[in-house]
This record gives C-alpha cells, structure tokens and sequence, in this order.
C-alpha cells in the first residue's frame, strides 16, 4: 500500500516534524489496515468515528480516503474551521452525505460524513442552539439511534454546557432509547462533572 495521507490528519503540527514523519506515517498506515479489517470482518456493523481535523480546507483528501479505504458509516469532524465562502460541493465525497455547522475560519464547526445508505435526519433541541452540535436520527434495520456530534469550544463554561447538554438529553431520552454524544468536550477525562454527567445518562 502507497504511504497513506492519514497521518495528514493529526490536528497538531507534530507532523510537520521530519524526526516524526516515519513513525507517523507507520502509524497512519496502522489504523487504516485496523479499519479495514475491521470492515472486511464485521462487514453489517455500523461503524462510526470522530477527528478533531484543525481545519478540514487543506485534509480533504486524507478524509477521503480514511472514509473510502475503511468503508466507514458515519464521520464527525470537528475543527472544520469553514464559513460560507466554502460550498460543501467542495468538499463532497461519493456515496456519502454531508452535514454543516459552520462558525468561521479561524476556529470551530462540525460535519458529519454519512453513508447515503442510512436513513437519518437532523433534529434540533432550543436548549444546544448556541452550541456548536449536530443532531443525527439514524434508522438501522433493528434500532433508532440519535447521534449528538459536538464541539465545546474551551472558553465555553463547562456547567453551563453540561447544564444546557442535561436538559437536551432528558427531553431526547423520551423518543430516542439508543443516544450516543460523540465530539470533542475540551474536558479532561478525570473531570468530576464530566463523569457526573456521562453516569446520570449512563453514556
């Protein structure tokens, strides 16, 4: 296999480091032989995954082919750092549709990559309006899930945050038995209200 452009994807500049580019590169061309066999071998799950990508403009071809190679179902970037100059026909990828929140180019957004396959839809919740998320319904053939892609940015107050994520997931819990947050909290994972929060809706 030619060196994969995954290792593109680290959203630091350690790359950027010539005594690091060999072992990036192993380790890029590592977790794409890991998905793929994943796929090969469990080819009816659904699998899904997330990158906080630092700006999606000069990636998008790496994403390409991390989505292409592994056959993934569902994608969420984060960081995609896009506005409106950008159309999403820019960034388009076969057999997969794109879902948008944008904040500027300089900081933040999300998008969801997701096989054309599966039927979703977006819905929204008043309490996440002035949070950077994306609320996926996802239909399997056995189950319906909703998937909450998000982003905190750090300077976002993290009682609050969670405050405003509790009453959006109590009123979702009444229609959605399957709820999944996938995203980038900004939080440590030793963070007391971080885990009081992830055990109160058992995530």
């Amino acid at each position: 296999m030619a060196e994969s452009r995954l290792n593109n994807l680290d959203g630091s500049n350690d790359f950027l480091n010539d005594d690091n580019d060999d072992n990036d590169a192993n380790d890029a061309n590592d977790h794409l032989h890991n998905l793929s066999l994943f796929r090969k071998n469990h080819p009816k799950n659904i699998l899904l995954g997330h990158l906080n990508i630092n700006s999606i403009r000069n990636k998008f071809d790496s994403v390409q082919e991390l989505i292409q190679i592994s056959k993934m179902n569902l994608l969420l970037i984060s960081e995609t750092k896009l506005d409106e100059s950008f159309p999403s026909a820019q960034f388009k990828i076969n057999g997969y549709r794109m879902f948008r929140r944008d904040r500027s180019l300089y900081g933040g957004g999300l998008c969801f990559y997701v096989d054309e396959n599966l039927a979703c839809k977006v819905v929204n919740h008043k309490s996440l309006n002035n949070y950077e998320t994306i609320c996926l319904e996802i239909n399997t053939r056995k189950r319906k899930w909703l998937i909450i892609g998000l982003y905190k940015p750090p300077n976002v107050k993290e009682n609050v945050f969670l405050e405003n994520m509790s009453t959006a997931l109590q009123d979702f819990s009444k229609t959605y038995e399957n709820i999944m947050l996938l995203g980038d909290f900004n939080m440590t994972p030793v963070n007391v209200n971080l885990d009081l929060f992830l055990d109160t809706f058992n995530l």
